[in-house]
């Protein structure tokens, strides 16, 4: 999270105005404004984030849940808030009738260069919301969906309003960013020399490896010490093209210079997202950098906001007024716990 300097220097570069900053901090200090709850077709639940400090909501495991991982693994997103205050938007009805009705958004994101609302909803219920709301849902020449009375609303603060619908989601980076799920999340003493050694030695040797080949032939380490290689971003694979579950693909040998970074840690709040879907039949992969296919890989409602980089980490929180909301969502400042799995029953 931003420290209270570190907000201050992103509104000025924004120059956001007094009333955007008013609003901002009353989303970063509030509580949430609702209670989810789970009803028919979906399962509500709450995840712990690491890059919170708290426990975030979630209505459905195939919309809010995957929005989350998306923003919990995605180092460009500085701070995301689920259920911010209500918004006041108005536009005409189906019959033409000016309405004005109060939206809780999802969540609120703030990211490099901008911030705004993101709403989630699944594909077949936006088909039929823009049937009995047409101006307030509209289905956009690319595939996508916009909100007209949302972006407006947005705009005049110097703000974006998305709705990301579940046809947008890459299943597959997001079911592979849960299979890496417990090496994204806790911290590991760095890999020994000798593993690193033979990692090199075996891709080096071979310019087109399949991830099954490189776990069967590693005689120095184990499976686990591969994993953390690649989600900490040291062992590029694409994984937003095949399911980590399944190892049967090609490896591509690539930035064999930055394999002196291997076994010094990486940073655990980087990456993006990915359970569904129809999966590729190779998976690159290489040693060093992986901006460039990463970018490629990104998910639509993440690319229309432009390229992001790691935010100032620290200490700050959601004020007193989300810590008071329920005590079980952030830790004390006497010792936090740690996060565990997210809670919710599963759909």
């Amino acid at each position: 999270m931003l420290s209270q300097n570190a907000f201050e220097m992103w509104c000025q570069k924004l120059a956001l105005s007094e009333q955007a900053k008013a609003s901002l901090s009353q989303i970063r200090s509030s509580p949430p404004s609702r209670l989810v709850r789970s009803a028919a077709g979906n399962v509500s639940g709450r995840y712990p984030s690491k890059k919170m400090g708290c426990t975030i909501q979630f209505e459905s495991h195939r919309g809010e849940l995957a929005a989350i991982y998306q923003f919990e693994h995605d180092s460009a997103v500085l701070e995301f808030y689920d259920q911010p205050p209500a918004l006041k938007l108005t536009y005409p009805s189906k019959k033409g009738r000016q309405v004005g009705v109060l939206h809780t958004p999802d969540f609120f994101v703030i990211r490099e260069d901008g911030g705004g609302w993101i709403e989630c909803k699944m594909e077949d219920h936006l088909l039929q919301l823009t049937e009995h709301m047409p101006h307030r849902y509209v289905h956009t020449p690319d595939g996508g969906w916009s909100c007209p009375p949302g972006e407006a609303y947005a705009e005049r603060l110097g703000f974006f309003y998305h709705i990301q619908s579940s046809a947008q989601i890459d299943w597959v980076h997001q079911r592979n960013l849960r299979f890496l799920e417990d090496y994204l999340r806790f911290s590991r003493p760095p890999l020994q020399t000798s593993v690193v050694d033979a990692v090199r030695t075996l891709v080096m040797g071979k310019p087109a490896l399949t991830l099954l080949a490189l776990l069967e032939g590693l005689q120095t380490g184990m499976a686990d010490d591969i994993y953390f290689l690649i989600a900490t971003d040291q062992l590029y694979v694409d994984l937003s093209q095949t399911p980590l579950a399944d190892p049967e693909h090609r490896l591509v040998g690539g930035d064999f210079a930055a394999l002196q970074q291997l076994g010094q840690g990486g940073d655990f709040l980087a990456r993006q997202l990915g359970e569904e879907g129809d999966f590729g039949e190779q998976v690159d992969v290489h040693i060093g950098s992986s901006g460039g296919p990463r970018e490629a890989g990104r998910p639509p409602i993440l690319a229309s906001a432009g390229k992001w980089s790691n935010a100032e980490a620290a200490g700050t929180s959601r004020a007193a007024g989300r810590a008071s909301f329920r005590t079980a969502r952030r830790p004390s400042r006497e010792g936090k716990r740690r996060a565990g799995p997210f809670e919710g029953g599963k759909q």
